[in-house]
């Protein structure tokens, strides 16, 4: 016979969960950070050595290396995306298990203020705005030294349409971040959903292609009229 006393609690089950939780947000959170330090840091450096060739490289091997360059970031801000939509998933479920502990005061995920901020009175702050404009900027940069070194191999001169072209990606890039962070918020929410839904619960799941439409992430970004 098995001794009822040896089975774990179901409260100790459920913050065994919550802390396991825990740990895989602080991981995720940790790669971030450390991404987020060296990303910059480094493409900014080697941006920098190709545009002043202190060693007097040829136009096809600057090339080289600034698609080079574009492939390792375009993959590591690929990777931090994946972890951010894992990160979701971890913060909700930790959100969802702290209304069933027992916990004197509500959870550190239940009490998350508004995103309520605004830079210069009119830009809403959040953190993965931060990550856009920082992988947003970088992901130029690259752009912008691959095109320019385009333009001098064909002898061309052409400064400003690569500035407008640099600009314009940027500004893209912006819209695309933008449109993938409501995309890995919807579905870390209808995970959680469907896991609520399988025990018993009635949860419908959002429709993340509507919602996180071009169009919207556009509406969402532009400042609104007092009074709207």
């Amino acid at each position: 016979m098995t001794d009822k006393h040896s089975r774990p609690e179901k409260n100790d089950i459920i913050q065994f969960d919550y802390e396991q939780s825990l740990q895989t947000y602080q991981m995720l959170a940790d790669v971030r950070f450390k991404l987020l330090a060296l990303v910059p840091l480094i493409s900014g450096a080697a941006i920098a050595f190709l545009t002043t060739d202190p060693v007097h490289a040829s136009s096809q091997l600057v090339l080289a290396g600034g698609v080079f360059g574009l492939l390792i970031t375009l993959g590591i801000t690929i990777y931090d995306q994946r972890n951010t939509q894992i990160m979701n998933v971890s913060r909700l479920r930790a959100r969802e298990l702290e209304k069933i502990l027992r916990l004197p005061l509500k959870g550190h995920f239940q009490q998350m203020p508004p995103k309520d901020l605004e830079f210069l009175g009119w830009m809403k702050v959040w953190s993965d705005r931060g990550l856009a404009l920082i992988y947003g900027t970088v992901l130029a940069a690259w752009v912008f030294l691959i095109t320019r070194t385009t333009f001098d191999l064909f002898g061309l001169s052409a400064d400003l349409i690569v500035t407008l072209l640099t600009i314009l990606m940027f500004a893209a890039l912006q819209l695309e971040f933008h449109r993938m962070d409501c995309r890995a918020k919807c579905s870390a929410e209808n995970v959680i959903r469907e896991s609520l839904s399988k025990r018993g619960g009635q949860m419908h799941c959002r429709n993340c292609r509507a919602e996180c439409s071009a169009k919207s992430m556009i509406q969402e970004l532009l400042p609104k009229r007092k009074g709207q």
